[in-house]
């Protein structure tokens, strides 16, 4: 009996061994954590392979490698004297024209290049993906000083989309930033040096588990069922993207600025003209608009953006800046609510038209829809078949 009250007043002494014994846990916990994952990812790959969709890094956009020629654009190797009995198109712009979350072939411009060689007129189309050299219409520009031109362009073709205006407000934003600190350059305390190597192991150790399926399938369906709840609802504060074009009614987006930026986009529009002009090279915009303002069902606008805010219409801001510049504009806004207006009266099937959880990037179907409207305007404007 004395024993056993002696035990039990033993309860606030060091436990024999303690460390060795929390480290057996750990490491018995460890493995089985490694194991499950593993099997995770291989049930995933094997049983849900078009998770590979999610899947975003440096080298690899929805699952596809971000495959790029000798000139660090988006497609093989191709000679930059133009052949004789080719028309070359060259299509600027932003992730929208590089094709993000779509492979090559299905990226907007390639597919308009197989449409135009389906539809033989004697001569060869070959269409260059500049997406990522023409992020705005004055990255445009100095591409093509310093490079585009060399293509022998016969058309060149910018994507328009509301996610350019961010750029814009960012450079502008970066400029301003850079001339009101210059001059007053500080080295950066040891605090700050410290956060940022911590933040750039932390990305790198995202980026690692974006790579991979399961990590794709659990966020994917994490973010999906938290905006099916309207736990979680896109933001429409931030000033970079493509929320920022919509200038939406709400503490913290000044229109001011908003319209500051479409002053200097629609200026850069103008430059971009007429350095074309001079060079008797056709020139046609083609807007690309968001997903929520396709329709009005949830279905379309799942992360909640509150479309009733919405105070500037950017695709018809760019289309009026285009008829006043003589520009040859593409409404893609109007054809993918079409598109969308036949779903919903069954006369076609549901499709999604945008990259999953995306409301700026389109599917293969969506660019196809891109493609197909350029080929129509293009043969309209008499521009094709013509020589070189």
């Amino acid at each position: 009996m004395d024993n056993q009250f002696e035990d039990q007043n033993r309860w606030h002494e060091v436990t024999p061994d303690l460390r060795r014994r929390v480290l057996r846990v750990l490491a018995r916990d460890l493995c089985i954590l490694v194991i499950v994952a593993g099997v995770g990812e291989i049930g995933v790959r094997w049983f849900l392979p078009h998770y590979s969709r999610f899947i975003y890094t440096p080298s690899i956009t929805g699952g596809h490698p971000k495959t790029k020629n000798s000139f660090g654009l988006r497609g093989g190797e191709f000679s930059r004297e133009r052949p004789k009995d080719e028309t070359r198109i060259l299509c600027l712009g932003n992730s929208t024209t590089f094709g993000s979350g779509v492979a090559q072939e299905d990226a907007f411009p390639k597919q308009l290049e197989s449409i135009l060689n389906q539809n033989q007129t004697g001569r060869n189309y070959f269409v260059i993906n500049g997406g990522g050299e023409g992020g705005t219409p004055t990255q445009a520009l100095e591409f093509l000083k310093r490079d585009g031109f060399s293509f022998d362009p016969q058309i060149v073709v910018l994507g328009f989309s509301p996610s350019m205006l961010g750029i814009v407000m960012r450079d502008e934003a970066d400029a301003i930033s850079n001339e009101l600190s210059r001059g007053s350059r500080r080295t950066p305390s040891l605090l700050i040096r410290a956060s940022r190597t911590l933040r750039q192991g932390a990305l790198r150790v995202h980026d690692w588990l974006r790579s991979t399926y399961l990590y794709s399938f659990c966020d994917a369906n994490m973010r999906r069922t938290l905006h099916g709840l309207d736990i979680l609802r896109g933001s429409i504060t931030q000033t970079s993207g493509a929320v920022f074009s919509y200038a939406f009614d709400v503490p913290g987006i000044f229109i001011d600025e908003v319209e500051v930026s479409y002053t200097h986009l629609s200026t850069a529009l103008g430059d971009l003209q007429a350095l074309l002009d001079k060079r008797q090279i056709p020139f046609i915009v083609v807007g690309l608009p968001s997903r929520f303002v396709v329709s009005n069902q949830p279905a379309d606008n799942l992360r909640r953006i509150p479309v009733d805010k919405i105070r500037i219409k950017p695709i018809d801001r760019i289309a009026g800046y285009c008829a006043e510049l003589g520009i040859v504009f593409v409404d893609m806004k109007q054809r993918l609510q079409a598109e969308r207006r036949a779903m919903l009266d069954g006369t076609k099937p549901w499709e999604e038209l945008y990259n999953p959880l995306d409301y700026t990037h389109l599917n293969p179907l969506g660019l196809g829809m891109v493609a197909e409207a350029l080929q129509e305007t293009m043969e309209a404007q008499g521009w094709l078949g013509a020589g070189g």
